[in-house]
C-alpha cells in the first residue's frame, strides 16, 4: 500500500491551521483525523497524530511508518515536519506538549474520543484543552494546487 500522497501545497494548508491558533489564544493544535494528517501533510497511513505549532509541526508514528515517512521526507511527498516514533500515542502526545511547554492546546472536537481526551487531560493538569471544529475541513474549500 503505498502510504505517500501526490506532492501537495502543505506549506500554505499548515500555515492557515496555525492563522487559526490566536482565535481560542492555542499555542497548539492536535490532529487525529487521518484524513486531515493527509491533506495537511500528505502522510497517508492508518495511525498518527500531527501536532502543529506556531513555528513547526511534529508527526508522532509508530514503526510500521518509519521507512515510507522518511523517504518521504526525502522526496517532498510528505511536507517538511519533525518524525517523533511511538510505542503508544497518547502517552507520547503527553509528553512531547509537556516537553515542549505547550499548555493551550487546540483539538480536532469532532474527531476526538472522550476516553482520549480524558487521557489527554488527566495527563496534562494544568493544561488548557479547547475543542475547535472544521479547522482542517473549511480549508478544503479553498482551491489550491493540490
Amino acid at each position: 500500500m503505498n502510504h505517500l500522497a501526490p506532492l501537495r501545497p502543505f506549506a500554505e494548508r499548515l500555515a492557515r491551521v496555525r492563522a487559526r491558533l490566536p482565535e481560542v489564544r492555542a499555542d497548539s493544535f492536535i490532529v487525529t483525523e487521518l484524513n486531515n494528517i493527509r491533506y495537511l501533510t500528505g502522510f497517508a497511513g492508518s495511525a498518527g497524530i500531527l501536532l502543529v505549532t506556531a513555528a513547526d509541526s511534529r508527526l508522532l508514528i509508530d514503526g510500521r511508518y518509519e521507512e515510507v515517512v522518511r523517504e518521504g521526507l526525502r522526496s517532498g511527498a510528505i511536507a517538511p515536519t519533525e518524525v517523533i516514533r511511538v510505542k503508544k500515542y497518547d502517552p507520547s502526545l503527553i509528553e512531547t506538549l509537556a516537553a515542549n511547554g505547550l499548555t493551550r492546546v487546540a483539538f480536532e472536537g469532532d474527531h476526538t474520543t472522550v476516553a482520549q481526551y480524558g487521557r489527554w487531560a488527566h495527563g496534562l493538569p494544568g493544561v488548557t484543552l479547547t475543542p475547535v471544529y472544521d479547522w482542517v475541513e473549511s480549508g478544503r474549500v479553498i482551491k489550491d494546487s493540490g
